[in-house]
């Protein structure tokens, strides 16, 4: 950037990744947009072929794996030339990344598909736009992480009161959104019924938010089920067995196939106080140890 082009950071980065897109366009099957100073998780390249993988034959535009700007954005090769155009075409108005939620809305991805924990964390401490600070951090990046959850496929009960439009299963999907209901009440429960029994290797569920730090179950405990039975509320397991409890919010409970003798069918969640604040559970992550049962 110089100042005789009369371009501020914004614009002269638009047409900068115009011409990257344009030029990566038949390269490869897929397009990941990074930046040099980033940091990524221990197995960042399986996770991304397993998602890959797991998403064949589903319509998508972009997938996240950082929730950080342009980080971790993939995309299919052959949307590459209309994104280029479209930067090159939009160049002036706003920057990179808000340019890319439009792309994706345009190209008719309704929800974002952001995969937790991400797979990329930003590093620098200074922008290139005069050196100004940029200390943004992906509070979800886990350098560590095993995998990306498996999240089998299932349908989601509860009896917790939900607030508009934040069902349950928005907890369990990639969807970048969670539950939220109204305050729950001594056994109440949330609870997850797979289409096919599965053998479950880890789980990981965290309640509240950033900004909603007091919405966390307080008291609750986790449980996996089995033996299914018809109910007026469809199928739920009728025989459970608890793996552990809540401590501030959140559970993890690993190893779990070397623990339970049977393959997995319910998952459930049970409040064991009532509680006066409303309830957030942000995300249900389940690691199988192999494909579910046919």
């Amino acid at each position: 950037m110089t100042q005789a082009t009369g371009l501020s950071f914004a614009p002269k980065q638009n047409v900068d990744y115009a011409f990257l897109l344009n030029f990566c366009t038949n390269l490869s099957d897929f397009y990941m947009m990074l930046e040099d100073d980033v940091r990524c998780s221990r197995n960042f390249l399986t996770s991304l072929k397993k998602v890959v993988t797991s998403r064949e034959g589903s319509y998508w535009v972009m997938l996240e794996f950082s929730k950080l700007g342009y980080i971790g954005k993939l995309y299919h090769s052959r949307d590459l030339p209309r994104l280029a155009h479209f930067l090159l075409m939009f160049y002036q108005e706003m920057p990179c990344d808000w340019l890319l939620i439009h792309f994706r809305s345009l190209l008719a991805q309704k929800d974002v598909i952001r995969f937790k924990p991400s797979l990329f964390q930003h590093m620098g401490y200074y922008s290139s736009y005069k050196g100004a600070e940029n200390k943004l951090k992906d509070d979800d990046f886990e350098e560590d992480s095993i995998d990306i959850p498996d999240n089998p496929p299932a349908s989601l009960y509860t009896n917790i009161n939900v607030f508009e439009n934040y069902d349950a299963t928005k907890a369990y999907s990639s969807v970048d959104e969670y539950f939220w209901g109204k305050p729950p009440s001594t056994g109440d429960f949330f609870v997850i019924v797979f289409s096919k029994s599965t053998k479950i290797s880890k789980i990981k569920i965290v309640t509240g938010t950033d900004d909603r730090q007091n919405d966390i179950l307080h008291h609750g405990a986790l449980e996996v089920g089995e033996k299914l039975v018809g109910t007026k509320r469809g199928r739920q397991c009728s025989s459970y067995i608890t793996l552990g409890e809540f401590k501030n919010g959140n559970i993890e409970v690993q190893d779990i196939d070397h623990k339970i003798a049977f393959d997995i069918e319910c998952v459930r969640i049970v409040v064991t106080v009532s509680q006066k604040e409303w309830l957030i559970v942000r995300s249900i992550s389940l690691w199988t140890s192999q494909p579910p049962s046919q």
